[in-house]
């Protein structure tokens, strides 16, 4: 599956249908990924030195550890030298003097300063503020991220990788959200339209407990089974697992398979 997001109007693609002749698809960059478990990761160079990001389309700041901050010699906000600047969201903040994906570089790019979110293997995640310069092609399975810059498209679909005989389907996206980068769409699930977000830093689906009644799921229904007890703002929260007769989304359909319900809204 191939995803590629804009600010303005965002198209989710399962396949792509083609791009008219006047339709001319300007690439900004490519950047080879590497799949970190479930979650998409990239090269980068902070100030020079080699780092590696989590690219994460469900954030609208990127963030660092604060021992990436140190090793990559990034500047604290402001005059502090210990990374304790607070940014209007309360998280220390501090500033690459040169970020590098692929041929593009960003100058003085800011970052929240995050340790509760550590991963192994990566430096941080990078998200909406950067990512929002173009629209973003994740083709995931091909092992690449592009960012282009259509012109003379208008709102038909984005197909330059259309191979002849190949069908498509295509869901609609909007962008919200305090900062307009959220993409959401309508799925339906057991028959029941829900809305649902596309976020490439976040390994598992998982429907609110509101959602899954919409659906007509509860806990305590056969075959729903409690899970793993999970982390939110310093609380715990309880998930379950539970049976879905039918997941449709851009004229697919998958039937018979199980999702996460979780009693408060993860990701919200």
């Amino acid at each position: 599956m191939k995803i590629q997001t804009s600010l303005v109007a965002l198209a989710l693609l399962a396949a792509p249908a083609a791009a008219a002749a006047d339709c001319q698809m300007n690439e900004l960059l490519e950047l080879p990924v590497v799949m970190q478990g479930l979650r998409p990761t990239v090269p980068a160079k902070v100030n020079g030195a080699d780092a590696r990001f989590v690219l994460d389309s469900g954030e609208y700041e990127s963030w660092v550890t604060s021992g990436a901050a140190a090793r990559l010699r990034m500047r604290a906000t402001l005059e502090a030298s210990d990374y304790r600047i607070e940014s209007a969201g309360g998280a220390p903040m501090t500033t690459a003097r040169t970020l590098t994906l692929g041929s593009m570089t960003f100058k003085d790019a800011a970052f929240q300063i995050d340790d509760g979110r550590a991963a192994q293997g990566v430096d941080g995640y990078i998200g909406q503020k950067l990512l929002k310069v173009a629209d973003v092609d994740y083709d995931l399975k091909g092992g690449l991220v592009r960012l282009l810059r259509p012109a003379g498209c208008g709102d038909q679909p984005l197909a330059y990788w259309l191979k002849p005989g190949e069908s498509f389907g295509v869901a609609n996206l909007s962008s919200g959200g305090v900062y307009g980068t959220d993409a959401t769409a309508t799925a339906r699930i057991n028959g029941v339209d829900l809305k649902v977000g596309f976020d490439t830093g976040e390994t598992v689906s998982v429907l609110t407990l509101a959602a899954a009644k919409r659906a007509g799921i509860s806990p305590g229904d056969p075959g729903v089974v409690k899970a793993d007890v999970v982390i939110s703002d310093g609380k715990g929260v309880q998930l379950w697992t539970a049976p879905i007769k039918s997941f449709e989304f851009g004229g697919e359909e998958v039937r018979d398979t199980r999702l996460r319900i979780s009693a408060t809204d993860l990701f919200g």
